[in-house]
């Protein structure tokens, strides 16, 4: 087990504190994860950990392996963490490469979602009702503390691509299926024709760009009480990736 550390001026605890700044997340490869249940999800689906933090009074968790495991300061956790509270665990992981888009298989697009809430909570939602990949455009980056933490670990189990904002369709893999989420207009979850989609979701402000509703097999609206214009959009993407997957 590597030395303990006790003060926040140690050139390591700067290092990993710099990690919650995309920049620097972008330059060492890594990220941060914060807190036992999430870390927890991350080792389960077989990712290896570059360091793992212990608050010095919290419990060593049996699986943790020692000799990627420091015993941390309360001081040294703080000046980390991302959160007012902090758990006391805190995990450094590689940001893997992305693998190839598989066209055949459904997905889930999100483009130009700057919410790291929305984020986080539609990457869990895809978790949960298997839609395995996830292609992000633009917005918020996913290694974010925030994205992850709202993710409660769940992503780990998905392969996770990051694209530029002026990505087009046809430059992330040739005849996706898209079925894109749209406030109004569009065919009610069960009038969509059953298919292997790609389901892509907007901004809640700007709604998708006309490149990607031109680029579009279908269109899904979600059916809403006439008093109610929209719904946020992790709310709305996981109510349409549970619509989708149950129609097989």
């Amino acid at each position: 087990m590597p030395a303990p550390i006790a003060s926040p001026a140690n050139p390591q605890v700067k290092y990993w504190q710099h990690l919650s700044r995309s920049s620097a997340r972008r330059a060492s490869g890594t990220f941060m994860v914060e807190g036992r249940r999430c870390i927890d999800g991350f080792l389960q689906h077989g990712w290896h950990p570059r360091a793992l933090l212990c608050r010095m009074d919290c419990e060593l968790p049996a699986l943790w392996p020692e000799e990627m495991l420091y015993r941390v300061s309360d001081a040294v956790c703080r000046r980390i963490s991302s959160v007012q509270s902090p758990s006391g665990y805190l995990a450094e992981f590689s940001i893997p490469q992305a693998q190839p888009v598989i066209p055949h298989k459904r997905g889930l697009l999100l483009v130009g979602v700057s919410d790291p809430g929305n984020v986080g909570t539609l990457l869990r939602s895809a978790a949960a009702f298997a839609w395995g990949q996830v292609v992000i455009v633009g917005g918020a980056d996913p290694w974010s503390p925030k994205v992850v933490a709202s993710s409660a670990g769940a992503m780990a189990g998905l392969q996770v691509h990051r694209c530029a904002e002026d990505t087009l369709p046809q430059d992330i893999a040739p005849d996706l299926r898209l079925c894109c989420l749209v406030a109004r207009d569009g065919l009610a979850p069960e009038d969509v024709p059953r298919s292997e989609y790609w389901l892509v979701v907007g901004s809640e402000a700007h709604g998708l760009p006309d490149v990607w509703l031109q680029a579009a097999n279908t269109r899904l609206t979600l059916p809403m009480a006439s008093q109610v214009e929209s719904l946020n959009a992790a709310i709305a993407g996981s109510i349409a990736c549970w619509e989708l997957s149950r129609r097989g």
